[in-house]
């Protein structure tokens, strides 16, 4: 752990420790390449108070036993702290402490409330099976190195609000039995909770997640609350277990590698996605709902990979994401994501499930009505044909019969090649068939325009299945 022939042990340390601040730390000041050894050393006194102390070197307080108090507010170690299996049996206080070195709180055990708030971790901050009987606050604390909290234990509340992690952050098969609070943390290194057990309510909102952010087979027994939460990284809440409502309003799933992953999960009660926004489709498949789910202004972006107008999807998987997402829209009753997941289902098949000349058909539904979402397009597309054909049958009487056909005659005869007539309609239809295609030699009906008119026969059906089926989806028919 550290050189022995510099180390002050043992009676030493207690007997400096007792002439008080002043005077520990002018030693510290002559001596900086010292280390200090507290270990298995007992402290009895109602209050221990370290605060403002300054620890050169390694500082070993390994197996020490707090009996009352202890403060090591502001204190100062320079080298590594080992705190391994310490006891405090009463209110511990490391608020504003600064640790620059690697910090061992492995297997220690805090017995009352415990203060890391606004500390600094230099090193790596090691709390790994500790347990935290009463308040944990580590509220504004800092970890410049890797945070690992693996399978320690808070009894009661822990709070981390505004935390900052720089460095990987290990919170796995952790247990929190009351509320546990990292709201506006910010994790900028990956974040596990994976196998991680809440069982109060948990708080993410405005947190901050910069890589990996992973809750793998967590439990959520309580409401967990990640509204407002910013994800950047890829994500993964797979296999998780959400008991109570589970609330991501406003958050933020912002473009990782890979979709974030809801898959197998397990939602017993609400769950909220209200004003969610997500940089890739998430994937839902294999999870259950017993509950409902909100999507109203949900943003999903449709990730294309290469050329845009492709709209090919960046994963051959995509189209079976988003169908799952239109079966949760369909159960939340949101007619209008139902259709928005809908026509990026069919459009993420692209290349994937839907090649060769089932592309022309997929293509043609898009640009011609959004895959049954706009009016506006078939009924352009409706106009442009009548007018397209109007303007052929003109120029077909013009050449047959060299004389300037009425334009009327011809918009009204490609009219009824779209919209079929009878009674005195028909008449009309007759009238400007007539004019069209009588010239002095008498009547002359060429056999291409039985092409032609089947040919917008066809289109007008199309353009006007189009825009019913519009029709229908806006106003829920």
């Amino acid at each position: 752990m550290y050189a022995k022939d510099k180390v002050l042990r043992g009676g030493e340390t207690l007997a400096l420790y007792e002439k008080g601040i002043d005077e520990w730390n002018v030693w510290a000041q002559q001596h900086k390449d010292w280390n200090v050894d507290f270990e298995a050393t007992t402290f009895n006194a109602v209050k221990t108070d370290f605060s403002g102390f300054v620890f050169p070197g390694t500082t070993n307080f390994n197996a020490a036993r707090f009996s009352g108090e202890v403060d090591f507010s502001n204190a100062k170690f320079s080298g590594e702290a080992f705190f391994n299996d310490a006891k405090f049996s009463g209110e511990a206080i490391f608020s504003r402490a600064t640790f620059s070195g690697a910090t061992y709180f492995n297997m220690s055990e805090f017995l009352e409330v415990s203060h890391f708030g606004s500390a600094t971790f230099s090193g790596g901050a090691y709390f790994s099976e500790t347990r935290f009987s009463k308040d944990a606050h580590f509220g504004d604390a800092k970890f410049s190195g890797e945070a690992v909290f693996r399978g320690a234990e808070f009894s009661w509340m822990s709070r981390f609000e505004g935390a900052e992690f720089s460095e990987m952050a290990y919170f796995s098969e952790a247990r929190f039995t009351e509320v546990a609070s990292f709201a506006a943390a910010r994790f900028s290194g990956e974040a596990s909770f994976a196998a991680a057990r809440f069982s109060g309510e948990v708080v993410f909102s405005e947190a901050r997640f910069s890589e990996w952010a992973d809750f793998k087979e967590t439990t959520f027994s309580g409401e967990a609350d990640f509204s407002f939460a910013t994800f950047t990284g890829d994500s993964s809440f797979a296999n998780a277990k959400f008991s109570e409502v589970a609330n991501f309003q406003g958050s933020r799933f912002e473009d990782g590698d890979h979709s974030p992953r809801f898959t197998g999960s397990l939602f017993e009660a609400p769950i909220y996605f209200d004003d969610c926004c997500f940089a890739r489709v998430p994937d839902f498949q294999f999870s259950l709902m017993h509950s409902g789910i909100k999507l109203s202004g949900i943003n999903v972006t449709y990730q294309v990979e290469g050329k845009k107008w492709k709209g090919k999807a960046v994963d051959g998987k995509d189209s079976a994401r988003y169908r799952r997402f239109k079966e949760l829209a369909i159960s939340a009753k949101d007619r209008e994501r139902e259709r928005m997941f809908f026509a990026y289902e069919l459009k993420a098949k692209r290349f994937y499930e839907c090649t060769g000349l089932q592309l022309i058909p997929n293509f043609l539904y898009e640009w011609l009505s959004d895959f049954g979402q706009s009016l506006v397009r078939p009924l352009w597309a409706l106009l442009v044909t009548w007018i397209l054909f109007g303007s052929i049958y003109y120029v077909v009487s013009f050449f047959l019969f060299e004389q300037i056909p009425s334009k009327a005659s011809a918009l009204i005869y490609s009219a009824f090649q779209i919209i079929p007539f009878s009674g005195r309609a028909g008449e009309t239809q007759s009238k400007a068939n007539q004019d069209l295609f009588t010239g002095s030699d008498g009547y002359i009906f060429p056999d291409v325009m039985y092409v032609v008119t089947a040919l917008e026969s066809i289109l007008g059906l199309a353009c006007l299945f189009l825009i019913c089926l519009a029709l229908r989806a806006r106003f829920r028919i």
